[in-house]
């Protein structure tokens, strides 16, 4: 069973029922497919995939980005610019997955861990601010 990694719960998206995520590798994410929740170094749960759409960098839009990071689409972006630099981004399709959780294993508390901060600057001139691992 493949595993689905995170460095973080930032806006706490594993403790909701069903949840968003986007991963680059799209041909790896299918549909019914059931996968491992890791958080940090921790086995969390199992999840599956109860909706899956590719979609390309320019069809992110501030609504699916404001519910996946909290943050508008310009953020988003540049942080996916960021952690995948050498990329064909006019090309590169992204999978946009729903998962509902299957099993939560009862020793699992989702924790934060500290991971490194981005700063990105948005088009409205602010400075957003997130943290990830992968910077």
């Amino acid at each position: 069973m493949e595993t689905l990694k995170y460095s973080s719960d930032p806006n706490n998206l594993l403790h909701l029922e069903c949840f968003p995520a986007v991963r680059v590798d799209s041909g790896k994410y299918k549909l019914e497919q059931q996968y491992k929740v890791q958080l940090g170094s921790k086995e969390i749960g199992v999840v599956q995939c109860v909706r899956s759409q590719d979609i390309l960098l320019r069809h992110i839009t501030d609504s699916l980005s404001l519910t996946i990071t909290g943050k508008e689409a310009a953020y988003m972006k540049a942080v996916l610019k960021k952690m995948y630099p050498n990329t064909d981004w006019y090309r590169q399709k992204i999978c946009y997955m729903h998962f509902k959780w299957v099993e939560r294993f009862q020793n699992a508390v989702i924790t934060e861990h500290v991971p490194k901060q981005i700063a990105v600057q948005t088009s409205l001139g602010l400075t957003a601010r997130s943290y990830s691992s992968h910077a």
